[in-house]
C-alpha cells in the first residue's frame, strides 16, 4: 500500500469511528407502493433531509434490512420519516425496530378508523401520537389535512384516553407557523388547548421545500418575534397544562450560547436515507440537505469527508445568522 492510499485508509477509518459512536439516522421510505414516494406531495415537510424528485424512494418492505444494516455500521437512535408510517403493512414491525414509541401522524387514518386503530397502536407499545395541527384562520394558506379531519383524530384520542386512563396517550399538537401567523402564537397556543385538548404544543417553522412557496417562509425578525412569544407562553402555562416547546425550525436566535453549539445535529450526528445505491435495500446512500455525503456498502460507513466539511461550514454561518440550517438553505439565505 501506497503512503497516500495508507493516509487515506487511515483518515476513512478515523471518519467512520467518528460517525460510529452516538450518531442517529432518519431513513426516508414510501408506505404504500401505490402512493406518492416519501414527502414528494407534501412541500411544507419540515424535516431536514427533504425528498428531493428523481430519487429512488426505500420502500416500506425494504426498510428493515436497511434497519439493521445500520444498525450494525453503528447508527443506534433511527429515525422513520415517511407521508404517514400508520399506512405501512408493516408498521409495527418497523416501530419495533426502530425502537418507537410514538407515531407522527396527520391524524387522518385516526380519524376514519378510530378506537380499534388506537388500541392496535397502544398495544403496539406507543405512548405519544403527534400531530400536525390546522386551526383556522391561521393555517388556511397550507396544503394541510383538513380541520375538521384533525379536530376528529384528536377528539377520538380523548376520547379513548377517558375510557383507558392506565394506556391514555400523550397528545403533541405541531403547529407550522409562517409569515402569515408568525405573532399569533398565543391564540394558537389557546386553541391547542382547548380544540385539542393537547398534552403539549410544539411550534416549528415552515421551510419552502421543492414545490414549497417561498412567500409563506417567515423572515429572521419574524421567527425572533415568534421565539419570544413561545418563551412567553412556556413561562404562561404550567407544563403540567399544557407544555410549550420550540422546534429547531424556529432558528438559533435568542439562544444560549451552550444550546446555539449544539443547535442542530445534521452532518456531524444526524444523518438521513433517501434512496437506495443501484436498487440495492442494504447499501444505502447517506444524505444531508442536497449533498450525497456517502453510502452504508456491507454495513460499513462511508462518507465523503471534504462534502461534510463543507456541509459543515455552511450551516454554521446559517447558525451564526439567526437560522435554522435547513430554513436557510432552502430560501437559498446561506452562501
Amino acid at each position: 500500500m501506497s503512503t497516500t492510499q495508507n493516509q487515506a485508509s487511515q483518515a476513512q477509518s478515523k471518519l467512520t469511528a467518528a460517525v460510529n459512536g452516538e450518531k442517529s439516522i432518519s431513513v426516508f421510505f414510501t408506505p404504500r407502493e401505490q402512493k406518492p414516494v416519501c414527502n414528494e406531495a407534501c412541500s411544507g415537510c419540515y424535516y431536514f433531509a427533504n425528498y428531493t424528485p428523481g430519487q429512488s424512494a426505500i420502500s416500506a418492505v425494504e426498510v428493515p434490512a436497511v434497519l439493521r444494516a445500520l444498525s450494525e455500521a453503528g447508527f443506534s437512535n433511527q429515525f422513520l420519516m415517511t407521508s404517514e408510517l400508520l399506512l405501512a403493512p408493516n408498521w409495527r414491525d418497523l416501530m419495533k425496530l426502530a425502537g418507537y414509541d410514538y407515531i407522527n401522524t396527520n391524524g387522518r387514518i385516526i380519524a376514519r378508523r378510530g378506537i380499534p386503530l388506537l388500541e392496535e397502536i397502544a398495544e403496539a407499545g406507543v405512548r405519544q401520537l403527534v400531530i400536525t395541527a390546522n386551526l383556522p384562520p391561521y393555517n388556511e394558506e397550507l396544503n394541510l389535512t383538513r380541520p375538521e379531519i384533525v379536530q376528529g383524530a384528536f377528539d377520538v384520542i380523548n376520547q379513548y384516553n377517558g375510557a383507558n386512563p392506565n394506556s391514555a396517550f400523550v397528545t403533541v399538537a405541531t403547529v407550522i407557523l409562517t409569515s402569515r401567523n408568525y405573532d399569533a402564537v398565543p391564540a394558537l397556543c389557546a386553541d391547542v388547548k382547548e380544540l385539542y385538548r393537547a398534552n403539549k404544543v410544539r411550534f416549528i417553522a415552515y421551510i419552502p421545500l421543492t414545490g414549497g412557496v417561498p412567500s409563506l417562509a417567515a423572515s429572521r425578525e419574524q421567527l425572533a418575534v415568534a421565539g419570544e412569544q413561545i418563551t412567553a407562553m412556556r413561562d404562561f402555562y404550567d407544563p403540567a397544562e399544557l407544555y410549550v416547546a420550540r422546534g429547531g425550525t424556529i432558528g438559533s436566535q435568542g439562544l444560549s450560547s451552550a444550546k446555539r453549539s449544539s443547535f442542530c445535529p445534521a452532518g456531524e450526528t444526524l444523518f438521513a436515507v433517501r434512496s437506495m445505491d443501484e436498487g440495492s435495500p442494504v447499501s444505502p446512500c447517506i444524505y444531508i440537505p442536497s449533498v450525497n455525503v456517502g453510502s452504508v456498502v456491507d454495513g460499513r460507513v462511508i462518507l465523503d469527508e471534504q462534502l461534510q466539511l463543507a456541509f459543515r461550514e455552511t450551516k454554521q454561518r446559517a447558525i451564526d445568522q439567526g437560522y435554522c440550517p435547513a430554513f436557510a438553505l432552502a430560501g437559498g439565505l446561506v452562501k
